[in-house]
């Protein structure tokens, strides 16, 4: 796997890093090389791509499993209780409170997945949109999982508004799996809006790695508008294509801002890679480099 394209999972790695505590004295550096280092950096990351990458097999023999073991049940309590939910759900104002009572409402397991369904059809907006990510959870086979996903392609690629869109879009960077290309392709296709395209190309990009993300991420990057490049920047930086990136994220990394606030992040995260990298290069047996952890939670949150 190309060290391109694996982002630094820096948090599983942090028991590993000798890192600068927020007190006055340095923790003691542990014995480990720089190549160690690196491999244990990358071997969670390179984990989970090669989990998509296997279009969720694994996922799918569980799923196969449980619907072979018969279907669960509510209680009539529960159901009441997760009526109670799915009513207040129709009423959520913003995406924070709807996936908070979506995300209840899945808690009941996969016994609630008749029900979210049967609500679905009347939520609208973003109650909609975390309705589907409740579906997504409680999916009992891969029909009703990938049609929780196509669902949140539509609506992504479809003619709502931005909000709703954006917010579907940006659900599937963590959802789609490598078979749910196609609906990606279909949903960036039928978009010309900035924000959805570049949430959609991150998500098609994670889930199969497909070189259409990138087309579009670098066709953004020669837009007129300036703060489109460099939202096509940051995508790209994201997505492990930092070369194409880097001049863009240099001009924002002094910003007082959420972006520059994250292009200082990117940036540092090459850094680190960089210089891991030439370690393993030179053959050097150091011990590891200091890290500061405040910039490994700022790594970790905004990436």
């Amino acid at each position: 796997m190309p060290l391109r394209y694996a982002l630094i999972p820096f948090l599983a790695a942090m028991p590993l890093l000798s890192a600068c505590s927020h007190s006055d004295a340095p923790a003691p550096a542990p014995s480990v090389n720089a190549q160690d280092q690196l491999a244990s950096l990358l071997e969670p990351e390179m984990k989970v791509s090669a989990k998509a990458q296997d279009e969720g097999e694994e996922f799918d023999n569980a799923l196969v499993a449980r619907e072979g073991a018969g279907d669960p049940t509510l209680s009539e309590t529960q159901k009441k209780q997760l009526q109670t939910l799915l009513d207040k759900l129709k009423d959520a104002k913003d995406l924070e409170s709807a996936l908070g009572l979506a995300s209840r409402a899945a808690d009941f397991g996969k016994a609630a997945y008749p029900e979210i369904q049967s609500a679905c059809a009347n939520l609208k907006g973003l109650p909609l949109v975390a309705a589907q990510r409740a579906l997504y959870s409680t999916s009992r086979n891969n029909q009703q999982l990938d049609g929780a996903v196509q669902e949140l392609a539509k609506i992504a690629g479809g003619k709502e508004d931005r909000e709703m869109r954006l917010a579907a879009a940006e659900m599937l960077e963590r959802l789609a799996s490598p078979r749910h290309a196609a609906a990606l392709r279909e949903a960036l296709a039928n978009t010309f809006d900035t924000p959805v395209q570049i949430a959609l190309s991150i998500s098609l990009w994670n889930s199969s790695k497909d070189e259409k993300a990138l087309k579009v991420l670098e066709d953004l990057l020669k837009a007129s508008s300036s703060n489109t490049q460099l939202q096509a920047a940051l995508a790209l930086a994201k997505i492990q294509h930092f070369d194409s990136a880097k001049d863009y994220l240099r001009l924002i990394a002094n910003e007082p801002t959420l972006r520059g606030e994250t292009a200082r992040a990117l940036i540092e995260r090459e850094r680190l890679q960089r210089k891991l990298m030439s370690k393993i290069v030179e053959g050097t047996d150091e011990n590891v480099i200091e890290v500061d952890t405040k910039t490994l939670e700022h790594i970790i949150d905004l990436i």
